[in-house]
């Protein structure tokens, strides 16, 4: 049985740059475990067309592993992923991988204070554990009628079949959501016919994507203060946007009228308009950033399918007033399930898994689960992401908020006494004013803009079924 005194249940982002910064804190005792083939998560598992980032490279990774050598100011996935494994062979975290080795589940041991993780590879006896999975883990299908009676492929976007050829096909994407907003443009033009089964339309501003100059590249290289302030700068840029997101701040009709800009700019056809235009206030689900995905729905051979979806039959879908749209491949584009973030099956003591779903921020008191609510305590158990709504591409996303924890899980690393008061503190915890006053100017403004959202749905009532923003539970 191997054992360490930090096991780190994933080789993404969260898994990654925590093990740089306990390698650089001088801890040698740790092991991160992941299912798949080597580092890079979501950035691994996806391949699909199409496929980069929707954050500016410059903030999609770590401030203490820069790279200045970016070529675009969106990153495409292969970019991405050289990046995670440059992290992993630069910091020496490769002899501590352990990958296509699953997490199955992990019970606490009261009596021993230790996690026994069960493994594929056999169990692992940690200190601490990390859940570190993500909640772009696990594909999420509806649960369609039918399914199985069609007679074409058919996959999740994360799980690309490219043995099929597509080209000249009648081809199906479900959904509309930021998976397919890059996957519609990419297979536009090769499909002989695309149909984009739409439940609800988005919110799409511009990219504005560009490449990097050489010039650019070296500057950023060679100056690291200008590196640093031009991250400043992207950062500030991105977390404004989150003020717009509030119905009743001065910044929602601006937000609002850049995206309905872009739209009426792009989008010519006055029925297409219709079809397109989201019902719902900007914010209340990911806003999503494109320069072709409009122009891609104007083709001759990119059809909108907005009636639902009554079920699969053998030659394709049939929707809700009868017609049958024959098909030869579907690919699904519908998100991800959110069972705990991807984490492992947790209990405590005999394996109660009242854990399972503990995804939050802090150790232990403060975890929550997939809607934001609080889960019961569990001793050194510390999850990475956040759970919650999407706010998509106008925020500075996940690598930033990753570094503020992973910046101080080392020192929350240390042994702990029974009352889960890291040793050497006295057991004194700090007051949470001291501990609010530490969170960086994102989570605030996210703070802030979350108590502003509460207020407006006071006052006007439940937000409808269809504007919400939340990864899907293991219910859907």
């Amino acid at each position: 049985m191997e054992t360490v005194d930090v096991a780190i249940v994933g080789a993404g982002f969260g898994g990654i740059g925590l093990g740089v910064r306990l390698g650089q804190s001088g801890y040698d005792s740790f092991a991160v475990f992941d299912r798949d083939e080597g580092p890079g998560g979501t950035w691994r598992a996806n391949t699909y067309p199409g496929l980069s980032c929707d954050i500016p490279s410059h903030l999609y990774s770590f401030s203490f592993a820069p790279n200045p050598d970016w070529t675009h100011r969106y990153s495409p996935q292969e970019e991405i992923l050289a990046y995670l494994e440059r992290l992993v062979d630069e910091h020496g975290l490769r002899e501590r991988l352990r990958p296509r080795t699953e997490v199955r589940s992990a019970r606490f041991d009261s009596d021993a204070r230790r996690w026994r993780v069960d493994t594929t590879a056999g169990e692992v006896e940690a200190r601490v554990l990390v859940a570190a999975c993500g909640q772009l883990s696990n594909p999420y299908v509806p649960r369609f009628a039918g399914l199985e009676d069609f007679e074409g492929p058919y996959w999740h976007s994360s799980r690309w079949d490219h043995d099929f050829d597509l080209r000249g096909k009648r081809v199906a994407v479900v959904g509309t959501g930021a998976t397919s907003i890059q996957i519609v443009p990419a297979l536009a033009g090769v499909a002989g016919r695309l149909d984009v089964f739409q439940r609800s339309a988005p919110y799409v501003v511009p990219r504005g994507d560009r490449a990097y100059t050489r010039a650019e590249r070296r500057a950023l290289r060679r100056f690291d203060l200008l590196r640093r302030l031009y991250r400043a700068k992207t950062f500030l840029r991105q977390e404004s946007f989150i003020f717009g997101f509030s119905p009743g701040s001065p910044l929602h009709k601006p937000l609002t009228r850049w995206a309905q800009n872009h739209f009426e700019e792009q989008v010519t056809d006055p029925e297409l308009r219709a079809r397109l235009t989201p019902d719902y206030a900007i914010g209340c689900k990911r806003v999503l950033i494109s320069d072709d995905y409009y122009p891609a729905m104007q083709r001759p051979d990119v059809e909108l399918v907005s009636e639902p979806i009554d079920r699969f039959v053998p030659e394709g879908i049939r929707l809700r007033d009868g017609s049958v749209r024959e098909l030869d491949a579907v690919v699904f584009a519908t998100g991800f399930a959110n069972a705990g973030a991807g984490g492992p099956d947790a209990g405590r003591g005999g394996g109660r898994p009242h854990a399972r779903r503990a995804v939050g921020g802090r150790p232990a008191r403060a975890s929550r689960d997939d809607r934001g609510g609080h889960a019961q305590p569990v001793p050194d158990l510390r999850p990475q992401h956040e759970p919650g709504p999407q706010l998509g591409a106008v925020h500075a996303g996940v690598p930033v908020q990753l570094h503020r924890r992973v910046s101080r899980q080392p020192a929350a690393a240390r042994p702990r006494d029974p009352r889960g008061a890291a040793r050497g503190d006295g057991g004194v915890r700090r007051p949470r004013a001291a501990a609010a006053a530490r969170l960086g100017l994102g989570r605030r403004l996210h703070v802030l803009v979350q108590e502003r959202r509460r207020a407006d749905r006071e006052q006007l009532g439940s937000a409808r079924p269809a504007a919400t923003g939340w990864p899907r539970g293991a219910r859907g």
